[in-house]
């Protein structure tokens, strides 16, 4: 079974969205603490931007300013998930919700 691009945009936009969500409860509650600097810089910041390496790890966070934050865009570019992975949670989805 393929799955066409957007598709794909779409699952990964969700992921996405759900662990920015879920970081931002955990920094409500006090268990993610926002830190003076920045941690690839150095630079102390008012301003630091959550970062997230892999969303499927949504309370594992990096704290950058946001010079730091646009150089990790421009390096890391891609989906949290493989294809054969968005598959597999596509068809998971589809069976509880057609279930």
């Amino acid at each position: 079974m393929t799955f066409n691009p957007e598709k794909i945009a779409r699952l990964n936009e969700l992921q996405k969205k759900q662990a920015r969500a879920k970081a931002q409860r955990a920094m409500n509650s006090g268990k993610i603490l926002q830190p003076d600097d920045c941690e690839d810089c150095g630079k102390s910041s008012q301003v630091l931007v959550k970062h997230h390496e892999n969303y499927r790890k949504p309370l594992e966070v990096v704290w950058l300013c946001e010079p730091c934050h646009n150089k990790r865009h421009g390096r890391y570019r891609g989906y949290p998930f493989s294809a054969e992975e968005i598959a597999e949670l596509w068809k998971t989805a589809r069976k509880s919700v057609c279930s």
